[in-house]
């Protein structure tokens, strides 16, 4: 994973306005790389401000990129629209390349 991605000065830093940098997001980003590396689960519990959907999407994007593709699912709509409307736009700028969809059930 590109470890400056989330430092200062980094390509988060330069895409998002106000971005911050939070040593818990790099480090939690870290571990969800070598969990996915290995094929290893992870599980992780990080309180809110922490910048979760970011250091997950990261490395899943990476992985996708490499191997084809990553599911990632949500157990709510607001957590679905956030990524689909904000995180994974802000990443398609960053790393370009990859695709992505939404898929959702019947009653949606």
């Amino acid at each position: 994973m590109k470890k400056n991605i989330f430092l200062p000065g980094g390509s988060l830093d330069r895409a998002i306005p106000n971005y911050q940098y939070r040593p818990g997001q790099a480090d939690m980003a870290n571990h969800i790389n070598t969990a996915l590396k290995l094929k290893q689960n992870l599980i992780i519990e990080a309180p809110t401000g922490v910048g979760k959907s970011m250091a997950y999407l990261v490395p899943a994007i990476e992985l996708a990129m490499e191997s084809g593709r990553t599911i990632i699912s949500t157990h709510t709509k607001v957590l679905q629209d956030q990524l689909v409307s904000k995180d994974i736009p802000a990443l398609e700028f960053i790393m370009p390349g990859f695709l992505h969809s939404v898929l959702k059930g019947r009653a949606n």
